[in-house]
């Protein structure tokens, strides 16, 4: 902050105020083949489990119009990763299990699937999702992962 002009307001400051030497460029860490193949198998173990929560969510949700919905809002979530500088994103990317969440993150492979193939009730995917979640932190701890839910 010491090279920003003392005139540009702290709470006002633009990446343009910022002198371009204090700026450093981003690198994506390395997928080693065998991060690869642990991220293959989370996420097929991450499937697994989303769908069974979808499931078991299922069999306890209210239902609405003669037990054809479940009584929720529509929407879609998925299972986010803030991380962008892990290496885990770099094996996403090489699998071609990821997708950029302008501004936010990425989206990690399409685990909300298991609930819109069955319902498009938000709460619904969700469960598919947190079930995801959970397995994926617990086999990468140190990576930021999160539930992105949006109304339809």
């Amino acid at each position: 902050m010491a090279s920003i002009s003392p005139t540009v307001d702290a709470a006002d400051l633009r990446l343009e105020d910022l002198p371009s030497s204090s700026l450093k460029t981003f690198e994506q860490p390395e997928a080693t083949p065998e991060l690869i193949a642990d991220v293959k198998s989370a996420l097929a173990e991450a499937h697994t489990a989303a769908k069974a929560a979808v499931d078991s969510f299922l069999l306890t949700a209210r239902y609405v119009d003669g037990g054809k919905f479940v009584a929720d809002v529509c929407g879609w979530a998925d299972l986010a990763i803030y991380d962008s500088q892990s290496s885990v994103v770099s094996a996403l990317i090489a699998m071609g299990e990821t997708t950029i969440i302008g501004g936010v993150g990425y989206r990690v492979s399409d685990f909300g699937r298991h609930g819109r193939q069955r319902d498009q009730a938000l709460s619904v995917a969700e469960a598919g999702v947190e079930a995801a979640k959970q397995v994926m932190q617990k086999r990468f701890p140190d990576v930021g992962f999160g539930v992105r839910a949006m109304w339809d």
